[in-house]
């Protein structure tokens, strides 16, 4: 509804009134208790005077602009106020001679209306910011948590989890657009994503372990001596998909490093073993909490935040730790790229969550917002949810990109593969 829309509502009001009061009419009784007779009041015929021109110049303004405020009904309630004996409505009561003081307050009470009734005319609440997220599926608790402090700050997550290798599929081959894009490995910025990501920062890091589920066998054993327990007959393990998500090269990486530090061959038979293969991490965790898997490979935030059982893993085989060494160990695979077959080589490393911002089609003001609330008021999130944070995110790219973070994040240097 306009402002000229609701004035007129208003003088429709206004006119309401008048007419009841033309057609109103009192009682009276005669001495003999005869039936009431009908007697119309008496009327001047200056009864509805013209409004004076103090209050036509306050009330002109007032409803030429889209939004009536409630001080602009004041200062007409104080004009109307400064002019004794001509008010924009001048009823008489039966004898004639003096305004009626209920008539006065009616008036006043009317103007109150009509100035709450303009006072919305014209204004609509704002809508909150869209934030395109497309994340690795190890965060969707994280993300899941975030969506109501995003919306206190006027965001709205638009969020899709998936394997962080089918999440740069989207960007890169489907040339579909995000604002934010969430890893759970850092070097596919510069592999994956080159051309369309020319920065990351890695905020947290995280551990594998083994995840044990509910029916597993002999799960005490395991805990001393896990492989012997995987080869069972009667275990089932399963893993993720190396070419969709970081999980899954990272358990092949994991049994390359335990098979070095035993001196036996391991590796091999546990590939064999896993006949159960998913996409990424947040399709092994249901498999585990209903009984269908016994074991398999995940990170160790995924089963805090699933309240999944765990062993952890050997320092030097649970790609944990951000000052060991891991390269010893690499696998290799065949990667689909626009239906091109490709080999990929990985080598052990870290494991080092990051994000990062297209350099086109992202709103960078509002994925600003969403980075700095992810890894500053709500950094317990992450901790909560099995994540270590890194005390100063660390920033690698164009020292131009970084002045946007350099308050909450340390320079590490360029971008490199």
């Amino acid at each position: 509804m306009s402002a000229m829309e609701c004035a007129a509502s208003g003088g429709a009001l206004a006119c309401g009134a008048r007419d009841m009061r033309e057609n109103e009419c009192s009682d009276t009784f005669d001495s003999s208790g005869a039936e009431p007779k009908r007697r119309r009041f008496r009327r001047s015929p200056n009864h509805f005077g013209r409004a004076p021109a103090d209050v036509a110049r306050v009330l002109k303004p007032a409803i030429s602009v889209r939004s009536f405020r409630l001080q602009d009904a004041s200062r007409l309630l104080r004009a109307t106020a400064a002019a004794p004996g001509r008010s924009m409505l001048r009823p008489y009561n039966d004898r004639g001679l003096k305004p009626a003081l209920h008539t006065k307050r009616a008036f006043a009470a009317c103007l109150l209306f009509l100035a709450f009734s303009l006072s919305g005319c014209g204004r609509k609440a704002s809508a909150p910011a869209d934030v395109r997220l497309f994340h690795a599926a190890g965060l969707t608790p994280v993300v899941d948590a975030l969506r109501e402090p995003c919306k206190a700050l006027g965001l709205n997550l638009l969020a899709e989890g998936s394997g962080s290798q089918v999440a740069c599929r989207k960007l890169t081959e489907l040339g579909r657009p995000c604002d934010v894009i969430l890893l759970a490995d850092s070097d596919l910025v510069a592999t994956m994503l080159k051309g369309s990501c020319s920065w990351r920062l890695d905020f947290a890091c995280d551990q594998m372990v083994l995840a044990v589920g509910a029916r597993a066998p002999e799960v005490s054993r395991a805990e001393q001596e896990w492989p012997p327990v995987l080869l069972l007959d009667n275990a089932r393990l399963g893993r993720a998909n190396e070419n969709t998500s970081p999980i899954g090269y990272r358990t092949l990486l994991v049994w390359k490093l335990e098979e070095r530090r035993r001196g036996t061959p391991l590796y091999d038979r546990l590939v064999a073993k896993a006949t159960k293969v998913v996409d990424d991490v947040e399709r092994l965790t249901p498999l585990l909490k209903n009984g269908e898997l016994d074991y398999a490979f995940t990170y160790r935030s995924t089963c805090i935040a699933h309240d999944i059982r765990y062993i952890e893993l050997d320092r030097s085989v649970n790609l944990g730790s951000l000052d060991a060494d891991y390269s010893a160990a690499e696998v290799q695979f065949k990667k689909l790229q626009s239906g091109a077959a490709e080999t990929v080589t990985v080598k052990g490393a870290p494991i080092c969550w990051t994000l990062s911002i297209p350099d086109q089609g992202a709103d960078e003001a509002a994925a600003l917002k969403f980075i700095r609330c992810l890894i500053g008021p709500q950094a317990g999130l992450l901790e909560r949810n099995g994540f270590a944070l890194i005390t100063r995110p660390r920033f690698h790219g164009p020292k131009e990109k970084f002045a946007a973070f350099q308050n909450i994040a340390d320079y590490a240097g360029e971008l490199r593969p």
